[in-house]
C-alpha cells in the first residue's frame, strides 16, 4: 500500500511553475517508482490540452504523443502513474470532472494530485481493485525538506512560459441550447443566440461553475 509520495526537487519546481505561470488550470502526468511503501515522484511532463478558467482536458493526441515519444526514447510506460492538475486560484477538492478523469486514466492504479496557486497540494490513491479503493489524503513530501523552497532558475521559468505557450490552448465553456451540459469552444461565431462554435471539443456534465456562481476547479 502506497502511504506517501515523495517528490524529487526538480519535479515540485516545475510543477509549482507550471500552476503559477498559468492563469488558468493546467494538468499533465508524473513518472516514478514504487519503492515498499513510498512512491518516488522522478518527472512531471506537460501535455498537449485544452484549458478553461474551471477545467482541463488532455488531449488524444497529446497523449498518444507523448507515449509513443517516451517508448521511442527507451521509456517505459509504466511508470507513468501520476496525474496532476490545477485549480488555479480556486480551493482544492475532488471536482466530478476530476473524478471522470482519475477513472479514464487509471488502469490499476492511480495518484492524483492537485494543487492552487497559494502552493496547496492534495495527494489521493485510486485503486482499481477488486476491490477498487480511494486513499484520500496521501502524504506529500519533498525528497530532501529543504530542497523545495530553493528559488527557481530564470531560464527554467522562461522555458516553462514557452511549453505553456505551445501545449496549452484556452477555450470558453458555452452553453447550448436545449443541452443539460456545456461545451468546450475556441470561439461563438453567431450573434443570433444560437451559439454555434468555430469548434467544439468534448460535451461534459453539467459544470458546477454554472450552480449558484460556485468557484469550482475541474
Amino acid at each position: 500500500m502506497i502511504e506517501r509520495v515523495r517528490i524529487h526537487p526538480e519535479a515540485w519546481r516545475r510543477m509549482d511553475l507550471y500552476v503559477e505561470c498559468c492563469e488558468t488550470e493546467i494538468g499533465g502526468l508524473g513518472l516514478g517508482t514504487l519503492e515498499g511503501s513510498t512512491f518516488q515522484l522522478e518527472e512531471v511532463v506537460l501535455i498537449e490540452q485544452h484549458v478553461t478558467d474551471y477545467d482541463t482536458l488532455l488531449t488524444p493526441d497529446g497523449l498518444a504523443r507523448f507515449l509513443h515519444d517516451l517508448v521511442e526514447g527507451g521509456g517505459d510506460p509504466a511508470r507513468v502513474k501520476v496525474w496532476w492538475h490545477s485549480h488555479a486560484n480556486h480551493s482544492l477538492h475532488w471536482s466530478r470532472q476530476d473524478e471522470e478523469t482519475i477513472r479514464v486514466l487509471n488502469n490499476d492504479y492511480l495518484l492524483s494530485l492537485i494543487g492552487n496557486k497559494s502552493g496547496e497540494w492534495l495527494c489521493r490513491l485510486d485503486l482499481v481493485g477488486p476491490p477498487a479503493r480511494t486513499i484520500d489524503p496521501v502524504s506529500l513530501e519533498p525528497r530532501e525538506p529543504t530542497e523545495r523552497v530553493q528559488p527557481a532558475d530564470p531560464e527554467l521559468r522562461a522555458a516553462i512560459e514557452q511549453e505553456i505557450a505551445e501545449k496549452v490552448k484556452t477555450w470558453e465553456l458555452v452553453r447550448m441550447p436545449g443541452q443539460a451540459g456545456y461545451f468546450f469552444g475556441t470561439k461563438i461565431v453567431t450573434s443570433d443566440y444560437s451559439y454555434a462554435l468555430e469548434s467544439y471539443g468534448s460535451f461534459l456534465l453539467p459544470w458546477e461553475g454554472s450552480q449558484g456562481g460556485s468557484e469550482s476547479g475541474g
